[in-house]
């Protein structure tokens, strides 16, 4: 804590371990919500009933558009898996940070300054990402527009699919993930003068890689790219709006509305 982009979440069945992507302002509630963006299956198949946790601490449920409508695009032909849930069950003091993406298993933190819109994403650029399962990883974006599969697998022999979505436009990087890694921000780093922060450019969040048990370097891994995320979100939940989190305080009302 506090809650920042890249550390572990799961549900209250303690059966989908997903990672929060970033944290975004919701501004069509009264006053402003503080949201975790993560993998929109995670959303679909989680509990929605109870908390969600990281580390045993109670974070907040899945968010709604409507009375029982869950926030999520985990769907076939969808152009992005990510979804929504609130952070109203952290203490005001594990939210007011809201910016911050976990870069090293060591602890160190960056601050998000902004996000690469698909349109200018380039194959060859070096993206890292930050995983429940395997930590940080880094990598080369190798397509930026490419339909892939995210596939949700019944168990770990990964014999039979539970749900099989093809997700649009999406974009292909090297670096393999294993389950728990969902949701995870994917990330370019740098670290400008003066030299006392480094500094992250959002580019996704991680929703897709070869079933396995085993981490595998060079393998592919697939994410959807935050613009379209949100856009998504916006056009299937209408009114529903969202602005990622780039300052400390993101312009959130303190306290934090639930």
């Amino acid at each position: 804590m506090p809650i920042k982009a890249g550390i572990g979440v799961t549900d209250a069945n303690d059966k989908f371990p997903c990672t929060v992507g970033y944290l975004a302002k919701r501004t069509d509630t009264t006053p402003d919500q503080l949201v975790a963006i993560t993998a929109g299956h995670c959303i679909k198949l989680g509990n929605k009933s109870s908390y969600w946790q990281h580390g045993g601490v109670d974070v907040g449920q899945v968010s709604t558009k409507g009375t029982g409508v869950y926030v999520h695009g985990y769907y076939n032909n969808s152009t992005a898996d990510v979804g929504a849930f609130r952070t109203n069950r952290l203490s005001a003091a594990n939210r007011r940070t809201r910016n911050l993406v976990l870069y090293s298993t060591g602890g160190t933190t960056a601050d998000v300054i902004g996000y690469a819109a698909q349109s200018s994403q380039v194959v060859g650029t070096v993206v890292c990402r930050t995983g429940r399962t395997t930590d940080v990883k880094c990598g080369n974006v190798q397509d930026t527009s490419i339909d892939e599969y995210s596939i949700v697998w019944k168990d770990s022999t990964c014999s039979a699919k539970l749900y099989n979505y093809l997700i649009k436009d999406s974009v292909e990087y090297s670096i393999d993930g294993l389950g728990g890694d969902s949701g995870a921000p994917v990330y370019a780093i740098s670290l400008p003068y003066p030299y006392d922060r480094y500094k992250a450019t959002m580019y996704g969040t991680h929703f897709d890689s070869p079933c396995g048990s085993t981490w595998h370097s060079g393998w592919s891994g697939w994410y959807s790219a935050v613009d379209h995320g949100i856009s998504r979100l916006q056009a299937s939940f209408p009114g529903f709006a969202i602005t990622m989190c780039t300052t400390a305080t993101c312009g959130l009302p303190d306290p934090i509305g639930d």
